[in-house]
C-alpha cells in the first residue's frame, strides 16, 4: 500500500515520513497521537508527522489507488482516494 500512495510525495524524507506514520496507525499502539506515534517510530518529537500532515507538497489530484481487496459479491475492486 505504501508504495502505490508514496509516489504522491516528491521527496524521499517525506515517503519514510509516510512510511513510519502508516505503521504507527497500523501498529499496536493503544493511543494513536503525534508524541506515541514519534515515540513508535523512534522519532524525537512529532514535528515531523505535524509538518507531513499540515504543510507537505503533494499531489493531490493523482489517480486514486485501487485496492486489490473485493468490496462486493461480484469481485469489482473499490477505489481510495
Amino acid at each position: 500500500m505504501l508504495a502505490r500512495v508514496a509516489g504522491r510525495f516528491t521527496r524521499a524524507d517525506l515517503r519514510w515520513r509516510l512510511r513510519d506514520y502508516v505503521r504507527g496507525l497500523l501498529g499496536r499502539t493503544t493511543r494513536k497521537n503525534g508524541w506515541q506515534l514519534a515515540e513508535r517510530a523512534r522519532h524525537r518529537t512529532p514535528d515531523g508527522f505535524q509538518r507531513l500532515l499540515n504543510s507537505s507538497v503533494w499531489d493531490a489530484d493523482a489517480p486514486c489507488v485501487t485496492t486489490s481487496v473485493p468490496t462486493s459479491p461480484n469481485g469489482s475492486d473499490r477505489a481510495v482516494c
